[in-house]
């Protein structure tokens, strides 16, 4: 298989990425979801409550996660305990649809609907399932943050694979094409002077 033909894999995934756009676009309709790109790449973000407007890091340790999906808003037509409540309009819902295992999707489902369970359990869960996620990742982290010339090594390995598969295939392409690098000026087949 050609350099190309590896990664035409990754445009198998399309659907994928567009239902993950779908979902974070619902989520930021309540919440201010943003990953920016700054000098610190994993200080990414995850939703938080809007107002004020508050975000959780990937840096953030467990307890301050669980503080922060603890103000999230929830279905506003759920006031009281007793209401019965829809996990498709409520952004903790959402967070459920993401990050939760699907049994656990299943009890909120249905415990929302039903009022079986309140929006404090539920956001329990999905603080549950966002530290089962995150856990992790920041245990990979620390050994960047000690060492950050790694994440340069790094990038800079992956540079140079990206540019000899570039150029690879630009060969390709100019070899297909009858193009060469080298200039040669109309007429003149020695090349200008």
């Amino acid at each position: 298989m050609s350099a190309v033909g590896d990664f035409c894999g990754i445009f198998d995934q399309r659907n994928d990425l567009v239902e993950s756009d779908r979902r974070f676009r619902r989520v930021d309709d309540g919440f201010d979801l943003c990953f920016e790109a700054h000098e610190n790449l994993y200080r990414n973000v995850i939703p938080a409550r809007e107002e004020p407007a508050v975000h959780s890091a990937l840096t953030d340790p467990e307890p301050v996660v669980r503080q922060k999906l603890k103000t999230m808003v929830t279905d506003p037509a759920r006031v009281r305990r007793t209401d019965p409540g829809n996990p498709d309009v409520c952004p903790v819902g959402d967070l459920h649809k993401v990050f939760s295992e699907d049994d656990v999707l299943a009890k909120v489902d249905v415990g929302c609907r039903t009022a079986g369970i309140g929006c404090i359990e539920c956001k329990s869960w999905a603080a549950d399932a966002l530290v089962n996620i995150l856990t992790p990742m920041q245990e990979r982290r620390k050994k960047y943050e000690e060492n950050p010339r790694l994440a340069w090594d790094i990038l800079e390995a992956g540079s140079e694979r990206a540019r000899l598969v570039a150029d690879t295939t630009m060969k390709q392409v100019r070899d297909a094409m009858g193009m060469s690098l080298n200039f040669e000026a109309p007429g003149n087949a020695q090349g200008a002077k």
